[in-house]
């Protein structure tokens, strides 16, 4: 059904909107605009007509002197702009144009272990997916036939009566007040056809909801995820001081926006109440609370010392045993078609790492979640919950 979706909306947003390709590079010449055009077409059907006439010189002087005060109109706004603080307006631009001939504008760092070797982005990209897939393999693949037998029988009482049916309005206002990324994955509109139209998109995506949730078989379309990698450290030196952040489809999101409130509903009760990083409570708060405690100490007439301890875990979100995390909330009595949703939505998962333009081929995930995604941060914080 999803596939199918995708498809439609694609061939209808081609013929709506068909494809234009403008690219900017440092041999550009973005202050051309249609008067220019319009001087330079007479001047070259005169040439073509004529030849060398009176008329073609002096269409060239005046193209020549348009030419000069258009380029000083467009130096005079990048200024006037950069001193105004419109940084977003120009600095695309300005980063583009600023680029050697061949340079690629998505080249953010190079590893110098992969810069020694001299090996291409492909390359480069597939070495980073190889680190972070080898971490994720360290788990055994998650299969209903491998989890503890209680919770086998537990998934297999399955009561269709209790599953929950969204409305189109509630599938709508979601959708309205969902952060549309600029950023999309295949199969993905662009944020402002969602923005623009939701009540057209609603009824399709509402049916494709309920069917997840009646089924609890989660698209295999929506469980790729194609992630690209972000130093941690302002040089990074090897994939260790990488950070792998995922992207999903948006529709995907938006479901998964609804699952987690259907699971924190359920498992809420086991979460201690000053838990962050859930829904409501994120770290900025933990910050605020930890540094008002802190100065609540040292504003005593005693003042008392304070000490915190603080643990790294290393490639934490790639480190998440899914097996684990079905049996936590089998035992936080998660019920059985919203566990076989997540059972759903954790198996099968597979990645692709992009990286200076360049895409790595898929690799599996049989363990860790997706950083970045509406329900990874949450089934991280289910297993770090339990492992501690």
């Amino acid at each position: 059904m999803v596939e199918r979706f995708q498809k439609d909306l694609k061939d209808l947003v081609h013929e709506t909107f068909p494809e234009k390709t403008i690219t900017i590079s440092n041999l550009d010449k973005p202050f051309f605009n249609e008067k220019l055009r319009k001087l330079r077409r007479l001047r070259q059907r005169e040439y073509c007509k004529r030849g060398k006439t009176q008329k073609y010189f002096q269409l060239k002087a005046d193209f020549e002197k348009l030419k000069l005060e258009e380029i000083q109109k467009y130096k005079e706004k990048i200024f006037s702009e950069v001193e105004e603080g419109k940084r977003g307006s120009i600095y695309p631009a300005l980063k583009k144009l600023g680029l050697r001939p061949g340079s690629e504008s998505e080249t953010w760092f190079v590893l110098p272990s992969h810069q020694n070797r001299r090996i291409n982005s492909t390359e480069s990209a597939e070495l980073i997916a190889d680190h972070f897939s080898q971490i994720s393999q360290e788990f055994e693949p998650l299969k209903v036939e491998n989890l503890p037998k209680a919770t086998q029988e537990y998934l297999n009482h399955m009561s269709f009566c209790q599953t929950p049916v969204l409305s189109t309005y509630q599938v709508y206002e979601r959708i309205k007040k969902s952060k549309k990324p600029m950023s999309q994955v295949p199969g993905d509109l662009h944020p402002k056809l969602v923005k623009s139209f939701p009540d057209l998109l609603v009824e399709p995506v509402t049916a494709i909801y309920n069917e997840i949730t009646e089924t609890s078989v989660y698209p295999k379309q929506w469980k790729k995820e194609y992630q690209i990698p972000l130093p941690k450290v302002e040089i990074p030196e090897s994939e260790d001081d990488l950070r792998n952040i995922a992207k999903t489809a948006f529709f995907s999101k938006v479901y998964e926006s609804f699952v987690a409130d259907w699971l924190l509903e359920i498992i809420g009760p086991f979460f201690d109440s000053t838990q962050y990083g859930v829904k409501g409570l994120s770290t900025t708060h933990y910050l605020i609370q930890f540094l008002h405690f802190v100065h609540i100490q040292l504003d005593l007439k005693k003042p008392q010392a304070v000490m915190a301890l603080y643990i790294d875990l290393s490639k934490a979100y790639n480190r998440v045993n899914h097996n684990l995390v079905i049996e936590d909330l089998h035992h936080m009595h998660t019920p059985p078609w919203l566990l076989k949703i997540i059972v759903s939505y954790l198996s099968e998962r597979i990645m692709v790492m992009s990286y200076n333009g360049a895409v790595s081929s898929p690799r599996s995930l049989p363990g860790g979640c997706p950083q970045g995604a509406f329900l990874g941060g949450l089934i991280f914080i289910i297993n770090l919950k339990c492992a501690i």
